[in-house]
């Protein structure tokens, strides 16, 4: 008897006297289809809200062209994703790049990334700004190809070849 009041007295000091707190649960006070749906919208904007990427704007902004036009045109009616950033190509041949980082109001743009030359319907230099480390590259002549689903731009000549895939979405100004 002794023992089995010891061990009850033990167990009531070890655990304390407070009662086991539950988890906060949702209630649903009405099923109205309206509400639910509210409830659903607000939950997925809060979630979504900071997912906000390039790829995300390419979703929304996409744009059917036609690759036969020539390349000046081509370069200047669109920006271009690359999944790492958008380029615009600016009529003053300088080319922008943008990031989105989490959401539309962290956009991250560089004015002058580059400068371009549209050298033939097939070719395009550019030159990087801002490196002035000898082991660098800076300075590419891109040979372009077209497909439905956007541009293939390549330089061979240096090692290993520099390729890009850019794909056509609203232009962003």
């Amino acid at each position: 008897m002794k023992r089995r009041l010891l061990i009850g007295l033990g167990m009531f000091f070890l655990t304390g006297c407070s009662g086991v707190k539950e988890p906060d649960v949702i209630t649903v006070t009405s099923n109205d289809p309206a509400e639910v749906r509210k409830i659903i919208a607000e939950d997925q904007a809060e979630s979504t809200k900071d997912d906000y990427l390039n790829h995300t704007y390419m979703e929304e902004n996409p744009v059917k062209f036609d690759p036969q036009q020539d390349l000046a045109t081509l370069l200047l009616s669109y920006s271009w994703n690359n999944e790492s950033y958008i380029f615009t190509f600016k009529p003053d041949s300088k080319i922008r790049t943008t990031m989105f980082r989490g959401s539309k109001e962290q956009r991250w743009d560089t004015e002058n990334f580059a400068n371009y030359q549209v050298i033939d319907d097939t070719t395009v230099k550019y030159h990087i700004n801002g490196n002035f480390r000898a082991n660098v590259m800076n300075d590419y002549t891109l040979t372009v190809k077209r497909s439905a689903e956007g541009l293939q731009l390549e330089d061979a000549t240096v090692n290993p070849p520099y390729r890009m895939e850019l794909s056509p979405v609203k232009r962003l100004d």
